[in-house]
């Protein structure tokens, strides 16, 4: 999963490819062009980054949504995490076939029977 943390001293980015999809060819040819760099609120604010942290908070902020995320089921976060960046680039009928496959193999799974059941008998479920 990405997640792009920003601060004033940096700002983490994937690829060209996935930049360009954010904030548009026109802004990335002349960022090109130009070496045009942007800070990191401006950044944060092009949906460049998820959260704009101070310097050196960078690691304590992003360990808080991965200890959310560790403690979900293991295949709904795999099916996600493959699936939702995959949906973005198909059709919309695709990615609705897509999204229902993924939600039945989700719904299917071991940690879905548990979670229905933790749910029904009211007790906490931990997978």
């Amino acid at each position: 999963m990405d997640f792009e943390y920003s601060s004033d001293q940096k700002l983490l980015l994937d690829s060209v490819c996935k930049l360009m999809q954010r904030i548009g060819s026109g802004r990335m040819v002349g960022m090109m062009l130009t070496g045009r760099t942007f800070d990191a609120e401006t950044g944060e604010r092009l949906g460049l980054s998820h959260y704009l942290v101070e310097p050196g908070k960078a690691l304590d902020t992003g360990l808080e949504p991965a200890d959310a995320i560790a403690k979900n089921a293991r295949i709904p976060n795999c099916l996600i995490v493959q699936a939702i960046p995959r949906v973005e680039d198909m059709s919309a009928a695709d990615g609705l076939w897509t999204e229902s496959v993924a939600q039945a193999v989700s719904m299917t799974s071991e940690d879905a029977r548990a979670g229905i059941d933790a749910f029904f008998k009211r007790r906490k479920i931990e997978f």
